[in-house]
């Protein structure tokens, strides 16, 4: 039996962004929660669904997502930033091992969700 797809949250205010990261997302198998453009949305999402994994952009709409990142942190849901500003995830100490810099490569979305979840596709 196959096993039952991942909730992958996205948040990302670039709409072609986004649609790459869901893209990728879906082609393996997962649900997609958002995308959210905005830290509110992210935050309204995550209360009504927790989901298995998370994709953050650093900078959204209406501010910085370090708040939604505390929240997964709470939840114990894993989570990577997607930003070309590194330097923002280590003043807000987290590591940059948490981090797919831009621009990426859909095969960086694939081996997170594969790093987090190895017993999947």
């Amino acid at each position: 039996m196959a096993p039952k797809p991942l909730n992958i949250l996205v948040a990302e205010d670039n709409s072609i962004v986004a649609l790459d990261i869901e893209q990728t997302v879906t082609r393996m198998g997962h649900a997609v929660i958002g995308p959210s453009r905005s830290v509110r949305s992210t935050l309204d999402a995550i209360r009504n669904v927790v989901p298995d994994m998370a994709f953050l952009d650093v900078e959204l709409t209406d501010g910085r997502s370090f708040s939604i990142a505390s929240q997964l942190v709470k939840d114990s849901v894993p989570f990577m930033f997607i930003t070309a500003r590194t330097d923002l995830i280590e003043e807000a100490g987290y590591s940059l091992e948490q981090v797919i810099v831009k621009p990426f490569k859909r095969s960086d979305i694939h081996r997170a969700i594969q790093d987090q979840f190895p017993n999947r596709d």
